[in-house]
C-alpha cells in the first residue's frame, strides 16, 4: 500500500500525515530547519508599525501559503492582518516580555514563519462557532534581538473559507507541545 494514499484518510492526525510525507520524501529531513533571526532598532509609533505591517502583508493577502510539515495550505485575509496588529495580540507579546517593535517585525514575516512552523495542537473553537471545524496552533522558534522566542501562529479551519491565519503572538521559548 502506498503511504501517500494513507495521507488522504480522515482518521490520521496531522503529525502522522507529516511523518508519512517525510517518509515518502516529500519533506527534507529535520536538520533544524531555517534559522529565523530578527533585529529591531529604536522605537516607533504604533500607527507607523501597523502601516509598515500592512505594507509588508498586502502583497500576500489571500494567497496560498503552504506549511512544509503538514502540507496545510492557509491564507491570510484582511481580518487576519488586523488580528495580528490588534491590541489583544500585541498585548500578549508585551506580557511575554517582547516590545511592540519586535511583535510587528515578526508579524511582517508571517509567510516564511508559517511555511516552516511545526503543528503543536489542534482544538475545537472555544466560541463554538458552527462554521469553524477546528483551530490549529503552529509554533516556530526564532531569535530576536538576541532573545530566543517562540512564535505562536493560530489558524482557523472553517467550512466556508478553509484554513485562515488568524493570529500571531510572541512567547518565551518553551518545549513544543
Amino acid at each position: 500500500i502506498q503511504l501517500n494514499h494513507l495521507v488522504q484518510r480522515q482518521d490520521f492526525d496531522n503529525a502522522t500525515k507529516a511523518l508519512i510525507r517525510e517518509l515518502e520524501g516529500g519533506l527534507p529531513p529535520d536538520d533544524g530547519g531555517k534559522s529565523f533571526e530578527y533585529k529591531t532598532e529604536g522605537t516607533k509609533d504604533i500607527k507607523d508599525l501597523r502601516t509598515e505591517l500592512r505594507q509588508s502583508l498586502v502583497p500576500i493577502l489571500n494567497q496560498d501559503i503552504k506549511n512544509k510539515e503538514t502540507g496545510v495550505v492557509a491564507r491570510i485575509s484582511g481580518t487576519g492582518l488586523n488580528k495580528i496588529s490588534s491590541e489583544k495580540a500585541l498585548n500578549k507579546s508585551l506580557e511575554n516580555g517582547f516590545t511592540k517593535e519586535e511583535h510587528f517585525k515578526v508579524g511582517a514575516d508571517i509567510k516564511a514563519l508559517f511555511e516552516n512552523a511545526r503543528l503543536g495542537e489542534t482544538y475545537a473553537d472555544k466560541k463554538g462557532s458552527a462554521d469553524i471545524k477546528a483551530m490549529h496552533r503552529y509554533f516556530a522558534e526564532i531569535n530576536i534581538n538576541g532573545k530566543k522566542a517562540q512564535v505562536k501562529i493560530t489558524l482557523k479551519e472553517s467550512m466556508q473559507q478553509g484554513h485562515r491565519i488568524y493570529s500571531l503572538e510572541l512567547g518565551e521559548l518553551n518545549p513544543l507541545p
